[in-house]
């Protein structure tokens, strides 16, 4: 308990004192607000419309707002990926919490949405690796069929594809997870796949994905780089 209330209050100090007194936020309850949507919805995609109309204020505003958030360091907002820079920019973009504590200490059960930690968890340790290169980038990958959770690119190049879900057998693994990483790995001419799962190791290869392999890595290893 003591350790969520550290959380907690270390969530809303950066959101008060690093980002509305510093922005000088004149709306500090529809900010909040804002800042609470987007820690209860972690690793999603958000429509910053929806969100307009949910908090009734105007676009610019959702848009600054989140603009503070992420200048603050409270949260990432990753873009689509695409091949046309103009799509990329006007697609919906995904929520990450910089600290995945943040979720649980709002009062969230860690165990009832372990998607969203892990993918968060992958996330950051994302973030800071393509905040430690020059030319690494990280997006999400969406068609309106299927999605992946993290594309890598490196220069010009997918580097790799990266897919995150709450499985410890391969049966747990949902065939949409590996047909999807297989169907975008080929769409961009990538060969390295890896899918993060909570318990489960191994290799195979995959239809639809030119015979390309993927790895199966639990979160654990995946993070000590292993």
């Amino acid at each position: 308990k003591r350790k969520v209330e550290l959380l907690r209050n270390y969530f809303l100090d950066i959101l008060v004192k690093d980002a509305a007194r510093r922005f000088r936020v004149e709306k500090l309850g529809k900010f909040e607000q804002l800042a609470r949507n987007y820690v209860s919805n972690i690793s999603s995609i958000q429509s910053f419309n929806r969100l307009k109309r949910e908090l009734g204020i105007s676009l610019d505003t959702v848009e600054r707002y989140s603009g503070y958030l992420a200048t603050a360091g409270l949260f990432t907002f990753l873009e689509k990926f695409s091949f046309s820079v103009t799509e990329q920019a006007r697609g919906m973009k995904k929520v990450y919490a910089a600290d995945t504590g943040f979720y649980t200490s709002s009062g969230f059960r860690f165990m009832d949405n372990m998607w969203r930690v892990m993918e968060n968890a992958v996330a950051v340790n994302l973030f800071a690796e393509a905040a430690g290169a020059t030319d690494l980038e990280v997006y999400y990958y969406r068609t309106e069929s299927y999605e992946v959770d993290f594309v890598v690119k490196k220069g010009a190049r997918v580097e790799r594809l990266v897919q995150v879900t709450y499985a410890s057998t391969r049966e747990e693994v949902g065939k949409r997870e590996v047909r999807s990483i297989a169907r975008a790995a080929e769409e961009v001419q990538c060969g390295r796949l890896e899918v993060v799962t909570w318990d489960y190791e191994g290799t195979e290869r995959v239809e639809g994905g030119s015979g390309r392999e993927v790895r199966f890595v639990p979160l654990w290893r995946w993070l000590l780089g292993l």
